[in-house]
């Protein structure tokens, strides 16, 4: 009977937050989740033209298609805005911008009134986290008249594989590359000499202020937010960053690729989780609604036990592959309110309001 209710409850807030959804609000401090599937997003494109190797009759990839780019069940790859106010302005920090960076653009900046950003943070190197770097340029600061991205740059955060990685996969959007680029093409005797014409040509891209984050869980700032990188393996071989911000008691922990905790990100999340403070959220990746393990990802059980041991005011999923069914996974997590826990699949769209150091309203 108390399972019943719990689920029937659960279900009805369910309910109510869809209806909620595409209502404008004043902005608030917090997180939206800009994407919450996997590398391949939801629905899949076997599933979806059909064919072998697709799921017929697919739980998460059907509805999907079925009820469109709002349904939760339609997942882009995993991303996260931190909204926060400082220095008299709402700044904006997103943390990755994948393959489907510019589909999440259109779906939920407007929504959520975001209109440019500050700040990127970059979780490692992979497709579903870096392919939409060339959308940044049209979310800076722009001036129509001189047709020219106006302001400081926008500052991009990630580790050093990853600084090396873009180095080499978006030369334009590192200017002393592009120049050396450009000459060495232009030089008409192949040889790389100082002799021959090199013209400069404007290009509309991206400025970008590259930062190399410090990888042992140490702490670096951006416009007044406090985050720390907490490192993680993403598969054995593969060293990949989550990242952790918000003030004692208000603790947002985000890790969105990962198969084991590495030492130093154990420690501070034990020490960040002790009483009276605790973690406040807690966002991981799930792959898979049950055991089965991912070479290269968490499964459904393996994040449970990180939630179980850090305990969380709130844990959200990210990350979920298309055997995760939305609506069917929380009805079921709804059960874990008897353990206390309070753990829900994210959907696209998703905000979640968090107070902030740094937020102070002039």
């Amino acid at each position: 009977m108390i399972e019943t209710l719990a689920v029937g409850l659960c279900s009805a807030l369910a309910a109510a937050a869809w209806r909620r959804r595409g209502r404008r609000e004043e902005p608030r401090s917090g997180v939206i989740f800009t994407g919450t599937g996997s590398s391949s997003g939801c629905p899949m494109l076997r599933c979806a033209i059909g064919g072998e190797g697709g799921v017929p009759g697919c739980r998460a990839c059907r509805p999907a298609q079925r009820g469109g780019r709002r349904n939760p069940n339609w997942r882009n790859n995993v991303g996260l805005v931190i909204r926060w106010f400082a220095d008299g302005q709402w700044r904006h920090l997103q943390i990755d911008c994948g393959k489907t960076f510019r589909d999440s653009v259109l779906l939920w900046y407007k929504e959520h009134q975001i209109h440019y950003l500050d700040a990127v943070l970059l979780t490692h190197d992979h497709a579903d986290a870096i392919l939409g770097l060339d959308e940044l340029r049209q979310l800076q600061r722009f001036d129509p008249q001189t047709r020219q991205v106006s302001g400081p740059p926008l500052q991009c955060f990630c580790d050093g594989r990853t600084l090396r990685h873009c180095r080499r996969a978006f030369p334009y959007l590192f200017p002393k590359e592009k120049a050396l680029g450009l000459a060495t093409a232009w030089c008409q005797c192949n040889g790389g000499c100082n002799e021959c014409d090199k013209p400069t040509v404007e290009r509309f891209v991206a400025t970008i202020d590259w930062q190399e984050i410090p990888e042992d869980t140490s702490a670096f700032h951006v416009a007044g937010l406090t985050l720390h990188a907490l490192p993680v393996l993403h598969g054995a071989d593969y060293l990949c960053f989550g990242y952790g911000f918000g003030p004692a008691g208000g603790r947002v922990v985000y890790i969105s690729d990962y198969t084991q905790l590495l030492p130093k990100t154990e420690a501070l999340l034990k020490l960040w989780s002790q009483p009276p403070d605790g973690i406040e959220l807690m966002i991981l990746d799930v792959l898979h609604p049950d055991a089965t393990r991912s070479p290269v990802h968490a499964c459904l059980e393996e994040s449970l036990d990180l939630v179980r041991r850090f305990r969380p005011r709130k844990a959200f999923f990210v990350g979920m592959g298309h055997y995760c069914e939305h609506f069917e996974m929380n009805r079921k997590l709804c059960l874990l309110q008897l353990e206390g826990l309070d753990v829900q699949l994210a959907h696209d769209g998703l905000f979640l309001p968090i107070s902030l150091a740094s937020e102070e309203r002039v």
